[in-house]
């Protein structure tokens, strides 16, 4: 099979939902620590001497942080309801690029 026709090939509306939420799912899990560690270090300083003491550890010692108290399943405590957000969200939009595209062509 050539170029041409390997290109022309359709797959079924449903492949982009279930890849597109695959893809989400795998991008949340990837990125979830440091998002993690972004929110703690906004929010999660109840005091000004927290807030420092975030300031000192940086990224990394966050990471740190966060494994020793919690385990490393603290790294990914509330992804559950990141999931309900962008798993969703992430199929909706493959299907509706693939969409276009076919009535674009």
């Amino acid at each position: 099979m050539d170029a041409k026709k390997a290109s022309r090939v359709q797959v079924p509306w449903y492949s982009s939902l279930v890849f597109g939420s695959i893809a989400g799912a795998v991008s949340s899990t990837a990125t979830f620590p440091l998002d993690l560690v972004r929110r703690r270090r906004q929010f999660g300083a109840p005091s000004a001497a927290d807030a420092e003491a975030a300031a000192r550890l940086g990224v990394c010692g966050t990471l740190k942080e966060i494994c020793k108290r919690e385990g490393w399943k603290g790294l990914y405590r509330g992804i559950g309801p990141e999931y309900l957000k962008i798993v969703p969200t992430t199929a909706i939009m493959f299907l509706t690029f693939d969409f276009v595209k076919r009535q674009l062509q």
